[in-house]
């Protein structure tokens, strides 16, 4: 099982950088890989992928209790805390609350990192996580990983 970001930051406070490889620490073998947002500047997706059948069934139950299951098969919607909403985020009230999607296939379990807002589709308060806020979102899914014992 490979995790990975799909980012366009090319320097990392969580992890370092080891020939072009990313390695976080905490969790041996855990490679981060970037790949390219069109502006350079922002992280698109946090993937782990190569899941096994076992992993699936586990991370699905674990979405269910710790996340809001959408319409669609397969993606949650995780509430961000307003204690990392941005400035502009905080001046919103009629956005809130902000939320980060999650999507889950047989083979993958892919973190948004877009914050999004369910009241409304286009709006300036509505972006690529912050530095806290994506934080919060690799947080997450290592703490689903360590708790449902998940080895990658």
């Amino acid at each position: 099982m490979v995790a990975c970001f799909h980012s366009a930051r090319r320097h990392s406070d969580r992890g370092m950088n080891r020939g072009g490889v990313w390695i976080a620490p905490g969790i041996a073998g855990f490679a981060i890989l970037p790949t390219f947002h069109e502006d350079m500047d922002e992280m698109k997706q946090y993937v782990i992928d190569q899941l096994r059948g076992t992993d699936y069934e586990l991370i699905r139950g674990f979405l269910e209790e710790n996340s809001e299951r959408t319409s669609m098969e397969g993606m949650y919607w995780v509430e961000i805390p307003g204690r990392l909403y941005s400035e502009v985020q905080k001046e919103h009230n009629d956005c809130r609350p902000f939320y980060f999607a999650v999507n889950l296939s047989m083979t993958q379990v892919d973190f948004e990192l877009l914050i999004r807002s369910r009241q409304i589709l286009r709006c300036n308060c509505i972006g690529y996580a912050t530095p806290a806020q994506r934080e919060y979102i690799i947080d997450f899914a290592d703490d689903m990983l360590r708790r449902l014992d998940i080895k990658i």
